[in-house]
């Protein structure tokens, strides 16, 4: 049975992906901490360019996570998952599916994503 702190952290990924899906800067802003940093094959991204381009030129129909594995050291949970998405970036098809990390640090005012990073699956693996 997962703790308060796993379901806390979980409710939090899919509000992060909430407010990506509307666009909503302010609970993006709240939720990244202030050295938020995304990793991907296409290169990595400091937080305001990932919540500029979050709100902006990027465009999330819907998101399901599988397979998610929340792991706690402390005050920090590292958040694992597969990531299936239908979603568009700058008016292009955006890939589909994806293996994500998070990593989220507890902070007085509460948990913040600090580290995003996200791999495509292989063609093999959709």
């Amino acid at each position: 049975m997962a703790s308060a702190h796993e379901r806390e952290v979980v409710r939090l990924e899919h509000e992060l992906q909430e407010a990506v899906r509307i666009q909503d800067r302010e609970t993006l802003e709240r939720l990244l901490a202030p050295g938020f940093r995304l990793a991907s094959t296409r290169g990595r991204w400091d937080r305001e360019r990932w919540i500029e381009t979050a709100v902006t030129s990027f465009r999330l129909e819907s998101i399901k996570f599988e397979n998610v594995d929340v792991t706690f050291d402390g005050e920090t949970a590292v958040v694992t998952s597969d990531v299936t998405q239908r979603a568009t970036s700058d008016g292009r098809a955006a890939p589909s599916r994806w293996l994500m990390t998070d990593v989220w640090v507890k902070r007085e005012e509460g948990w913040r994503l600090l580290v995003r990073h996200v791999d495509p699956l292989p063609e093999e693996e959709r």
